[in-house]
């Protein structure tokens, strides 16, 4: 046997034991129709798992959306019970602030009927306290006529102050606001303040005064006209002019000149065009009838649609204001008109 050949048979018996000694296994076989089916399976076992999956995701959501809405539930819950325990404060504190409000309004209401501080009996408020209770409707004619007290012996109707109150909801008489209803201020005759009396403006003086009588006796008259009226407003206004330059600055006698002539100035828009008989009839009618009753002196306020103004400076007028809330507390009294209780 030839080296070659001898050569072939020992690799050819190599190699069957190299075969021999691997372990035994089958051999698969592959068809077009066997890969088919593998294939379908594979799709099928991987739609399988997606909707394992998907599911799975489904279910996360539908956790992840009712925790959700559980927790907005609850915020939602808690912010209107906030805002219920806020709105219930506020209706607290709004309930305590209109009764602590309401306790102040019936402290003062009873103090300007009882015990007035100063201040209150000069200003008017006092007053008015006891003329709204006087004013009463349910009082009648007859109430007055048996319960009368008397006013005080030097008071008179003109020597008061007071304020025009419009009716409610309308405007006329508005100007009437604007100033005062001091009769006794527009009649200085005789009555003008030392400061007023000096002999650099007794010409400008005079002519006031002379313009004054002329329009009382043509409200007397009932024949008042806008020139008379104008006149009056003309000498006041040359008697200011010259008060500017006649009076002593020294000491604020200019001063209490200027403020002195500014009052009798807001007494005189009474004479405006809207409330031009209104001014010719009030100064008529407390030039020929002098008030000697409480009674007589509501009536009147009450039609002409009066308030008390504060007394000023003048120490008479304010000892006036306080004889005269005596008055109108004993009337008050003789009425039969009681004070609340607590």
């Amino acid at each position: 046997m030839s080296g070659t050949r001898r050569t072939k048979l020992s690799t050819a018996f190599f190699i069957v034991v190299i075969c021999l000694s691997q372990p035994s296994r089958s051999v698969a076989y592959q068809t077009v129709q066997g890969d088919i089916l593998r294939g379908e399976a594979a799709l099928v076992r991987g739609l399988g798992w997606f909707e394992l999956y998907n599911a799975n995701a489904r279910s996360i959501n539908v956790d992840t959306d009712r925790k959700i809405y559980e927790n907005n539930r609850k915020m939602l819950n808690d912010i209107k019970e906030d805002r219920e325990e806020v709105l219930k404060r506020q209706k607290q504190r709004v309930n305590n602030s209109q009764r602590t409000a309401l306790k102040t309004m019936e402290e003062t209401a009873r103090r300007l009927r009882t015990e007035p501080k100063p201040a209150e009996l000069s200003n008017g408020t006092a007053l008015n306290a006891l003329l709204g209770d006087l004013m009463n409707p349910a009082i009648t004619t007859s109430d007055w006529r048996i319960a009368k007290v008397d006013l005080p012996p030097d008071l008179t109707i003109r020597s008061l102050t007071f304020k025009f109150t419009p009716k409610p909801g309308t405007r006329e008489g508005y100007e009437l606001t604007k100033g005062l209803i001091a009769l006794s201020r527009l009649d200085q005759e005789g009555k003008w303040p030392k400061f007023l009396q000096i002999d650099g403006i007794e010409r400008e003086r005079k002519l006031y005064d002379a313009a004054y009588r002329n329009v009382r006796d043509k409200c007397v008259l009932e024949k008042l006209g806008p020139e008379d009226a104008l006149a009056l407003k003309n000498a006041l206004a040359n008697l200011k002019t010259r008060a500017g330059r006649a009076v002593p600055e020294e000491l604020g006698f200019r001063d209490q000149a200027r403020l002195y002539l500014e009052e009798i100035e807001k007494s005189m828009i009474m004479f405006h065009a809207s409330t031009f008989k209104y001014a010719e009839e009030i100064i008529r009618d407390t030039h020929a009838h002098k008030a000697t009753a409480v009674g007589e002196l509501v009536f009147f306020m009450e039609k002409y649609q009066l308030k008390f103004h504060h007394a000023g400076s003048n120490p008479g007028e304010n000892e006036l204001y306080k004889r005269l809330y005596v008055s109108f507390q004993s009337q008050k009294q003789k009425l039969g008109i009681t004070e609340p209780d607590r």
